[in-house]
């Protein structure tokens, strides 16, 4: 099942791609939840739970690409273009009208939020109607329940 998102979601995916020349060409939503069952944080009220995995180009031939190892030997599509993915996780207000515009991208301790780890930082956050985004960035990772992990090509 297929969902589309807003804009400030895909301005946070695309900060992982900084030190690279790709491109972001689709986000899947597969799951929606309510996050911690509902509970609500301070005005902002409970947030929702966004799971899914968003999908990625790179340009083999691409001079800021020239650094990753192996790129030169991974499978490449019609375009001439390597495609690979990551699980995404994204927590926004069930009342879009209390999002506050900020969108905070934070990048994960082996496939896990240290910001949710920890309870008291991430409820402010959330009682303020931040919106937070999370996706996999290590390969090597092992699957594992709310592990988010990058699905790199084999070369």
């Amino acid at each position: 099942m297929k969902y589309k998102l807003f804009a400030g979601v895909l301005c946070g995916v695309f900060l992982i791609n900084v030190a690279v020349d790709a491109g972001v060409e689709r986000i899947d939503i597969t799951e929606r939840t309510h996050y911690l069952d509902g509970q609500s944080f301070g005005e902002t009220g409970p947030y929702e739970k966004l799971s899914g995995r968003v999908y990625y180009t790179v340009d083999p031939a691409g001079t800021l690409n020239q650094t990753i190892v192996d790129l030169e030997g991974a499978p490449r599509n019609k375009a001439g273009l390597v495609e690979y993915s990551a699980d995404i996780l994204v927590l926004v207000p069930a009342d879009r009208t209390k999002v506050n515009g900020t969108l905070i991208y934070e990048v994960n301790n082996r496939g896990g939020s240290p910001l949710l780890r920890f309870e008291q930082p991430s409820y402010k956050l959330l009682g303020r109607g931040y919106t937070i985004v999370l996706s996999g960035w290590i390969g090597e990772l092992l699957p594992k329940t709310e592990r988010l992990r990058l699905h790199a090509p084999v070369a």
